[in-house]
């Protein structure tokens, strides 16, 4: 109260001040006033003064000088007007309190606030201040910034930046409880509570051989299933359990008549044995698909044929077998029907008409083998007569010919041409099959190149330095030419440059000295006498492989080889492939490829490919290049590089066997849940962990039954607390739940009233949020308040209901009386908030703030009292005083 009165004080003295200012700019927070001062100035006048002229003698002169004088100025100077201050030569008007960072004084005592801030007040004494604004509200949690909510301790901040939810430590579990507080988890609908941390799903009925493992949902134990009309009840599981009842799992108890074979099934019995039939009843016999009884027979079944079976009999069903030398032919319509078989071919041009005899058809005549005739196996022993003789072939028909193997039709109806193929190159012709033979003016080299003969032309005359081209005629070799005219069969070598005096060309590239002519002829440069006046190119740096020197300082590649230039900028000769060997061969020698390092040669469709090479198995995998496998779908490169099954999941206590597939350890199963190895035990586990192979551990508030391995978990409270709490622990005592109390929670403590929206109590009581889970188990199992239907006292706690059961609006409040109270309630008459107001004007403003100093303000604020809990006090703010009443001040 005492700085709110110096306050107002203050802005009242700097009004005074304002007035008697002569000059003000208030926009600019600058007042301006005139102030004398003494200025000086400079006056001229006329001066005299000698100057020497010479000796003794002076001359006077005159001129111009100034003289400073002092007389009074006026000026105006500019300062600060009241309630501004000087910050970085300039005037800036001042708040109070301090707008702080998040909004601009722009005049005294008015905060204008940035963006995402507004203007509020705080306190007796506080002024204007600028806080973020939050269009969301925080819930539990405040705004820190514009739009910024910060979590209160024990809360984070969810993805829509407005929401902060509990932190539960350690984690609350995500299938049966959720954290509703800080540190506090509670269970989710369907589930109870049975210790301080675990939660357990609750089942409307018991589960029979099986375990409550989600709300109203049972989880059959190993070698159960679920029964198609109760889902609270498992039978045991056989695989086959026909003619008994399935007594446990795997386990089939037979019926009277029914005996138990070795695979666990039953099967019925009968005293004589069922030939090809089945015994489906004690002392019934079923035949088999396909087969009868005969005469008066039970237990005797023969196969049955639709059809009579023509030179054979019934073997099986629907089957007939043939007699000896006869066989089924034709169609499906025929196969009762056996024919007369002939181990020599009839058709077609005759007909087999008992065993191994043929009757020829008009036309034909039986083939006489001894007549010096080829018998082929799939042609009919019944030849057809022709009138012309077939040459290379045969009468396949009447007039038809058909040629031998090995040749084919000519221009001519009866006469065959023999087949060569691609065997016979140029200039022969084929003469048998596979057979060729040169021309005229050729001869057979008698080598096989190509998977042909070669015929070369023959010429009389030796060619010298050649090779014969044609018939008669002889072709130079490279770097030869034709001597003259008269002889043609002689080629001269050709020598570049051409050879000097007194010697010829004997050879390519290659000059003797003349007979002689001994010291007269010598080599050229680049050349060297290698023989007596032979000369030679000289080259200085040896040939590469595969190359001779053909000139001074010039290497030239042999046939079939290329010049190239390698990585060391070297020339060498390398053999030429034509076409180009694919990329897994190289070319090893003129037209002959080879595999490359880590490739080996296989043999596929009759060619030769390529194959990598992997020192180890590819199992589960393809060897796609050298010690590299490619993987199948499923499985992954080990350190040694072969294949393995991969499993996306960790196998835990077993191995990945296959892709995704788990072989478990000894003791351990594969869960149908997560499909990782989990540890087994015989006995049923259920309100327990199976922690170990045959080790069951019992949840807190259970316990073990009995000390043998068949023994299980039971609740280790007295009937089980009435399922109205937890066990907490293995000494039987019971945690009950809101309302109940007793040793076995079997004692309410409340009872509930509910009370509608429109009845005339809703208004007067004090309502809380939504109920939690365990105020929704209490308001459906403790009793209601018959007495308290329209009526409530202080000791009730109520939560608001906004729909029902199915969905409906339907506002209601739901009230826990305690059992031992009276039902009555209570109403407390609202009071009024007294209104201050300030009457603000000259000398009255200055008795008003001394006032104001001294006195104190009462206030109250309307506001109706509930029966739970005290009317706040509503403060006094400067806002309150510097409202739009007080404008005067």
């Amino acid at each position: 109260m005492k700085s709110l009165a110096l306050i107002l004080l203050h802005i009242f003295l700097a009004r005074i001040e304002y007035s008697v200012e002569a000059v003000r700019d208030e926009s600019q927070g600058y007042c301006s006033k005139l102030v004398s001062y003494t200025e000086t100035r400079s006056v001229p006048y006329i001066e005299t003064y000698k100057e020497r002229t010479w000796g003794i003698f002076y001359k006077t002169k005159y001129r111009w000088n100034y003289k400073i004088e002092y007389h009074t100025a006026w000026r105006t100077e500019e300062k600060c007007c009241p309630l501004y201050e000087k910050q970085n030569d300039e005037c800036v008007p001042i708040c109070y309190p301090d707008c702080g960072n998040n909004g601009d004084c722009i005049s005294p005592d008015v905060c204008d606030c940035h963006a995402g801030y507004k203007k509020t007040f705080y306190g007796y004494d506080g002024g204007p201040q600028c806080v973020a604004y939050c269009q969301h509200s925080c819930k539990n949690g405040r705004c820190t910034g514009p739009d910024v909510c910060t979590c209160n301790p024990g809360y984070w901040l969810k993805s829509d930046g407005f929401t902060c939810e509990p932190i539960c430590q350690p984690t609350c579990d995500r299938k049966s409880e959720v954290c509703t507080a800080p540190d506090t988890c509670s269970c989710r609908d369907g589930y109870n509570r049975i210790s301080y941390d675990t939660c357990t799903p609750v089942c409307e009925a018991t589960c029979i051989n099986g375990r409550c493992t989600a709300p109203d949902t049972c989880t059959c134990d190993e070698g159960y299933s679920f029964d198609l009309y109760d889902r609270f009840l498992c039978k045991p599981v056989c695989d086959t359990c026909i003619g008994g009842t399935c007594t446990a799992p795997g386990v089939c108890t037979c019926d009277e008549g029914y005996s138990l074979s070795p695979s666990g099934s039953c099967k019925p019995v009968c005293s004589k044995s069922c030939h090809m039939g089945t015994c489906i009843a004690p002392e019934t016999c079923m035949c088999h698909e396909g087969y009868g009884f005969l005469n008066d027979s039970t237990n005797i079944c023969e196969p049955i044929c639709p059809k009579a079976c023509i030179n054979g009999f019934c073997a099986q069903p629907d089957v007939c077998e043939c007699h000896e030398g006869f066989e089924v032919k034709g169609d499906e319509t025929s196969l009762h029907v056996c024919k007369p078989r002939c181990d020599i071919l009839c058709e077609p041009n005759g007909e087999c008409t008992a065993p191994n005899v043929c009757t020829c058809h008009e036309g034909y005549t039986l083939i006489d083998k001894n007549d010096g005739i080829i018998y082929f196996d799939y042609m009919s022993v019944c030849k057809p007569i022709c009138e012309n003789e077939c040459v290379n072939g045969f009468c396949l028909a009447l007039g038809q010919c058909s040629c031998w193997p090995g040749y084919q039709r000519s221009d001519k109806a009866n006469v065959c041409e023999p087949i060569c193929g691609s065997l016979c190159g140029l200039h022969s012709t084929c003469t048998a099959p596979h057979e060729c033979t040169c021309d005229e003016g050729y001869h057979s080299t008698a080598t096989y190149y190509g998977g042909m003969d070669t015929c070369e032309p023959i010429c009389v005359q030796e060619c010298i330095n050649g090779f014969c081209s044609a018939p008669g005629e002889c072709s130079c070799d490279s770097g030869y030419e034709k001597f003259n005219a008269t002889e043609p069969n002689i080629c001269k070598p050709i020598c570049e440059p051409s050879c000097w005096s007194h010697s010829s060309c004997t050879a390519l590239n290659v000059c003797t000295c003349d007979e002689g002519s001994p010291g007269v002829c010598s080599c050229k440069s680049g050349y060297v006498e290698s023989e007596v006046n032979v000369c030679k190119p000289v080259c200085e740096l040896p040939c590469w492989s595969y190359s001779r020197c053909t000139a001074p300082d010039v290497c030239t590649c042999d046939e079939g080889y290329n010049m190239v230039v390698n990585q060391n900028n070297s020339s060498m000769c390398e053999p030429i492939c034509q076409p180009a060997c694919p990329s897994n061969k190289i070319c090893d020698r003129p037209g002959l490829c080879i595999c490359k390092e880590g490739y080996r040669s296989v043999e596929d469709n009759e060619s030769t490919i390529c194959e990598p090479i992997c020192e180890f198995s590819c199992n589960n995998g393809t060897c796609s290049s050298p010690n590299t496998c490619t993987c199948d779908f499923g499985h992954v490169n080990n350190e040694n590089g072969s294949c393995t099954p991969h499993c996306t999941i960790d196998c835990g206590h077993g191995t990945c066997t296959e892709p995704d597939v788990c072989s478990c350890d000894e003791g351990y199963v594969l869960s149908n849940r997560s499909l990782t190895c989990v540890p087994y035990c015989e006995s049923n586990c259920d309100n327990g962990d199976c922690v170990a192979p045959g080790d069951c551990r019992c949840h807190t508030g259970f316990v073990k039954n009995g000390n043998d391995s068949d023994s299980i978990c039971v609740n280790a409270c007295k009937d089980a607390c009435n399922e109205k709490g937890d066990c907490i622990d293995n000494q039987g005592n019971c945690s009950c739940y809101f309302g109940w109390s007793g040793t076995t929670c079997e004692v309410p403590t409340v009872c509930v009233v509910v009370v509608l929206e429109e009845n005339e109590a809703y208004e007067t009581l004090s309502i809380e949020s939504e109920p939690n889970y365990w105020m929704l188990l209490a308001s459906a199992a403790n009793p209601s308040c018959q007495r308290c239907l329209n009526e409530v006292n202080n000791q009730t706690i109520c939560y608001k209901f906004q729909y029902d059961d199915i969905g409906e609006r339907n506002d209601s409040a739901i009230c826990f009386v305690e059992t031992n109270s009276m039902c009555y309630a209570t109403y407390s008459p609202a009071t009024e908030v007294l209104k201050v107001s300030i009457a603000v004007g000259g000398v009255a403003v200055i008795i008003m703030i001394i006032s104001i100093a001294v006195a104190c303000f009462k206030f109250t604020k309307q506001k109706k009292t509930v029966v739970i809990g005290k009317s706040p006090k509503v403060p006094i703010s400067r806002q309150n005083l510097l409202s739009e009443d007080n404008t005067n001040l």
